[in-house]
């Protein structure tokens, strides 16, 4: 699946609505009820401005596929209410992965698998 990087965001939510109808093994109901959980969680809590559930779920299914972004980095770094540019200044929980490989050599590896 192609994701295109865009600010639109009524195209980050069309996108969001594509990716969970195409993955549902993936997106399950269980983890689809964890994810808005988590989000009427955090709406509640008031650590935010709130924002639609609806909108909030769509928007961090985008922001995993185009960013990395897990739901919790969401919300710490308030992607939100950031622009393409500025989210991708972050590195987050799935590019880290990326980088561990890319900057690691394999043979080495063995070096920190006791610590």
């Amino acid at each position: 699946m192609l994701i295109h990087y865009t600010d639109d965001i009524k195209e980050q939510i069309s996108i969001g609505k594509r990716v969970v109808s195409e993955k549902p093994l993936i997106y399950s109901d269980p983890t689809i009820e964890v994810i808005k959980k988590h989000i009427a969680k955090i709406n509640g809590e008031g650590i935010i401005s709130p924002i639609d559930p609806e909108v909030a779920f769509y928007r961090s299914i985008y922001d995993y596929w185009a960013y990395g972004s897990d739901i919790r980095e969401e919300f710490y770094y308030d992607f939100f209410k950031k622009n393409h540019q500025e989210k991708n200044e972050y590195v987050t929980f799935r590019n880290r992965f990326w980088y561990v490989d890319h900057l690691n050599e394999k043979k080495d590896r063995v070096l920190l698998d006791d610590k």
